[in-house]
């Protein structure tokens, strides 16, 4: 029930492309450096992740089609009939969006749930921890729990024990609660239509809504039944489970229970943007996909949301999102972000490309080039002494790696990538400090050069191409490298 920022509670899953080429011309090379330093996308890049589920994937039934489906034999009938759900849906998307792209359903029972946590984490989680996520690959892939016990099921049979609408239903608890998550595979092919037309997904609480509304949008079109029961599972997820936090950053920032009555309370904004706009909602929302102005917090968001398809303010007041500090805050920024954000609809999209993480770029702390070039030095000495410039949790993405590390773990996984050089030598050509004003992070880009001495004695000079992500405490947080060996 999540995306590929955050997907369940406890599994977190990014996938995008890596970049590792074995040569590159010096002309291409500085094209290429200017295009990433001005437009670079930064999420966190977790191909393992990717590996790990197909692995375990792979040891299962497999059925091919439009969505392939892999699945415990035992639940041949089910998967067959959550591949048929899931291949209309892609019919009825591409029709619609106009957007075909490959995508498999991965049903895990709890067998198969320890096994991929414990390839992933070492440790082989609790079934009933499984909620639904999508690894958005390539190849896109979504895992949705086959059996009852899960997290999913759990708080969905406890939030229908106490629901009114049941009578609607002529199916039991549990009947409904095996559909429902079928269902679910629909919200996650929603995250990836969503990326794939490059409308702006700013906030968490939004990526979420989205999905459920390309769902919704299936279900009221093409299945009424099931929208009937999509409804009433989520109605009851909104009045029956107990939110921990309902302020926006909330969605994120509690148990399970909490995470899943936000998407009860998510859907019922999501039906009545159908309703009211149908997808022509996507082509309004895409309008401002260029354009930062609301991408600040969730108050300016809601606020320009509004200038589009106005409820969403209502909404947030009705279900506790917005405080009354809140308000006064719009306040101060309504008339600001409402006229840029009429500007901005009245350019309809000028650019040509989405810049997702960031658009306003600024000069950086120099003092962080420091910090970064004492790194350097540590790792062309393969000293590691100074760990005060390393943040207590760091992601490293070398070719091969690709990662979050405990401090501990990552000077451990650095020495191992630094044993691969012998003789080693860096030769810095620039180290650039930048700031991404909109979303408030500090980097520092480095380009240079390493030199190493091969087995047969043979010198082999290596370009390479480094962001260091800052954190608030000046400590490295993040160390990509792109590699670009001259031959």
């Amino acid at each position: 029930m999540a995306n590929c920022i955050t997907l369940s509670i406890k599994l977190k899953i990014y996938l995008p492309k890596f970049l590792n080429q074995d040569s590159m011309t010096r002309h291409n090379f500085w094209f290429f450096m200017l295009g990433i330093t001005l437009a670079i996308f930064f999420r966190p890049q977790f191909a393992k992740a990717q590996n790990d589920l197909l692995k375990v994937a792979e040891s299962l039934q497999k059925s091919e089609g439009k969505v392939t489906a892999y699945y415990p034999a035992s639940i041949e009938r089910q998967a067959k009939s959550i591949q048929d759900l899931l291949g209309k849906a892609v019919d009825y998307y591409n029709k619609k969006l106009g957007i075909d792209f490959p995508i498999s359903v991965v049903l895990f029972g709890p067998e198969e749930y320890a096994r991929y946590t414990k390839e992933k984490f070492g440790k082989a989680d609790q079934y009933n921890e499984f909620l639904p996520f999508v690894a958005s690959g390539p190849p896109k892939v979504m895992c949705l729990p086959a059996m009852g016990g899960s997290a999913l099921d759990s708080l969905t049979q406890m939030a229908l024990r106490n629901s009114p609408s049941l009578k609607k239903l002529n199916l039991s608890i549990p009947e409904i609660s095996q559909r429902f998550t079928a269902l679910v595979g629909l919200h996650e092919l929603g995250h990836q239509y969503i990326g794939e037309l490059e409308i702006c997904q700013a906030v968490h609480w939004f990526q979420e809504m989205m999905a459920n509304f390309i769902a919704d949008a299936f279900l009221t079109d093409v299945s009424p039944s099931d929208a009937l029961l999509w409804q009433v599972v989520m109605e009851a997820y909104e009045t029956n489970l107990k939110p921990s936090n309902r302020t926006f950053s909330g969605i994120h920032n509690g148990n399970q229970e909490n995470y899943v009555w936000w998407q009860g309370n998510i859907t019922l904004i999501a039906h009545e943007m159908y309703k009211k706009y149908g997808l022509d909602f996507l082509e309004e929302l895409r309008k401002l996909s260029n354009v930062k102005i609301f991408h600040e917090d969730d108050l300016s968001f809601i606020i320009a949301l509004d200038q589009i398809a106005p409820g969403f303010e209502q909404w947030a007041e009705k279900y506790g999102h917005i405080t009354n500090n809140d308000k006064i805050q719009m306040d101060s920024v309504s008339k600001r972000v409402q006229e840029e954000t009429r500007n901005a609809i009245a350019e309809n999209m000028p650019n040509i490309y989405t810049s997702v993480y960031s658009n306003v770029w600024e000069k950086g702390n120099i003092s962080y080039n420091k910090a970064v070039m004492n790194f350097l030095k540590d790792f062309e000495t393969n000293s590691f002494k100074r760990d005060d410039l390393l943040a207590e949790y760091i992601e490293l993405s070398f070719q091969g790696v690709n990662d979050f590390f405990e401090k501990s773990s990552a000077i451990v996984k650095l020495k191992e990538i630094r044993s691969g050089f012998y003789n080693l030598k860096i030769r810095l050509q620039s180290v650039i400090p930048l700031k991404s004003a909109d979303s408030h992070e500090d980097w520092v880009f480095v380009y240079g050069s390493m030199i190493t001495t091969q087995e047969n004695g043979t010198v082999k000079s290596i370009d390479f191409f480094h962001q260091f992500r800052i954190n608030k405490e000046g400590k490295i947080s993040l160390i990509k490298q792109y590699e670009f060996v001259s031959k």
